[in-house]
């Protein structure tokens, strides 16, 4: 048998017998007016009344989260677009170095072929 299905009715159990053993009335005074209330009624209307405002509090808290999630969500996607941006700004950086080094590498090789040129030019005299 199911866990939860299990523990709903062992639950349902305990209601019915605190039920049957808390039935006799109650004076309720409220202001200027007296009732007589079952006890039971009075211990689970105070139970559903807290089911109630547990399930609101706990529904606007997270109505609230869920609006964080969602701006952290976009927050996310543009902080990825402006990374990706990002890349190619530096790979676009990178290939205009690789240009300017190669260029300049081509240039380290003609001043070390003159280099060398000169260098047996002088060990020729």
């Amino acid at each position: 048998m199911n866990k939860k299905i299990l523990l709903i009715l062992l639950f349902a159990l305990f209601i019915a017998v605190f039920s049957i053993q808390n039935a006799s009335p109650v004076l309720i005074r409220l202001f200027v007016w007296d009732f007589n209330i079952s006890l039971v009624l009075i211990v689970l209307g105070a139970i559903v009344f807290g089911a109630i405002l547990m399930t609101l509090v706990t529904s606007l808290s997270s109505l609230r989260l869920n609006k964080e999630i969602k701006m952290e969500k976009r927050e996310k996607e543009e902080l990825l677009a402006e990374l990706e941006e990002m890349k190619r700004n530096y790979q676009d950086l990178l290939a205009k170095s690789g240009d300017y080094d190669s260029d300049s590498t081509a240039g380290n090789n003609e001043t070390s072929d003159n280099t060398e040129d000169r260098d047996a030019s002088t060990e020729e005299e």
